[in-house]
């Protein structure tokens, strides 16, 4: 196989980059093509074209998926790579010790080593061993913060609090919840990860409650009443992580009783320096 050097253009709208890649020579089969690693390059920057994001463009993006709405997903994220999860709507995010995977990301570990509720940029997912799985390197939500005290929904969850058993309020007063049984989504995060992680023979009740990208609360300081809100990113938002050992991560694009979205999740090497 040959490996030639090219520069392709990238063009969105008036805009134009230049991005270097390799193709890849074959004497027998169609030829020549491109790695994957590059063609996902060359995705991101177009991407980054059209979102004006330019700082986007420098990164080595090693994959790239759009995650439907209402659906899982889990990669693998090597010590020192990033993974980006983007949208407009709800993630729920777990993480695992790759190499062990009942070493799990814990809510409780990483509020209170750190002494805090919401986390951001320059803070850790924590394990429940107390050992740095992943750091927030960068955090463009600025409407709103994420949650660290939710668990995730399920079709159990929609179905009690259909029923009156389980609560779920909103601060704006209002009242999104389905209620009748038609309108119950039939799956939600739950369900959504557990079909995620299952190549990796993690059974549901091994999943832990999640980091919850881009859902803002609402707390009382005197009651301890929880709220959800409406807050979520006006354009698209991304959190992007630094594996801080070999992990797997798995996200859900929460259904949002109907309001979800579709997510992109990316994996990438870091700029050098």
């Amino acid at each position: 196989m040959n490996r030639r050097k090219v520069t392709k253009l990238v063009r969105e709208g008036e805009r134009v980059a230049e991005v270097d890649v390799e193709l890849l020579e074959e004497p027998e089969g169609w030829s020549p093509y491109l790695s994957p690693a590059d063609a996902y390059r060359l995705d991101a920057v177009r991407e980054a074209l059209r979102r004006r994001r330019l700082e986007d463009m420098s990164h080595n993006v090693l994959s790239s998926v759009t995650v439907p709405k209402n659906s899982g997903y889990a990669v693998t994220v090597t010590k020192g790579q990033c993974v980006r999860v983007a949208g407009r709507s709800v993630v729920d995010f777990v993480a695992f010790n790759l190499h062990d995977l009942t070493e799990r990301f814990d809510q409780a570990r990483t509020k209170t080593n750190q002494a805090k509720l919401f986390i951001s940029t320059g803070d850790q997912l924590l394990s429940k061993l107390n050992n740095p799985l992943l750091t927030i390197v960068t955090d463009t939500f600025a409407q709103g913060r994420h949650d660290l005290q939710k668990g995730m929904c399920s079709r159990k969850r929609f179905e009690l609090v259909a029923a009156g058993l389980a609560q779920r309020n909103f601060i704006e007063g209002v009242d999104p919840n389905p209620k009748r049984p038609e309108d119950i989504p039939t799956h939600g995060c739950y369900e959504n990860l557990s079909d995620a992680v299952r190549p990796w023979d993690i059974v549901p009740v091994d999943i832990p409650s999640p980091f919850n990208i881009f859902q803002t609360m609402r707390f009382d300081p005197e009651t301890g009443a929880i709220f959800d809100t409406f807050v979520r990113p006006k354009d698209e938002a991304h959190v992007d992580f630094r594996a801080e050992m070999d992990c797997l991560v798995a996200v859900s694009a929460c259904p949002e009783s109907g309001r979800g979205q579709a997510i992109r999740v990316e994996v990438f090497e870091p700029e050098e320096g």
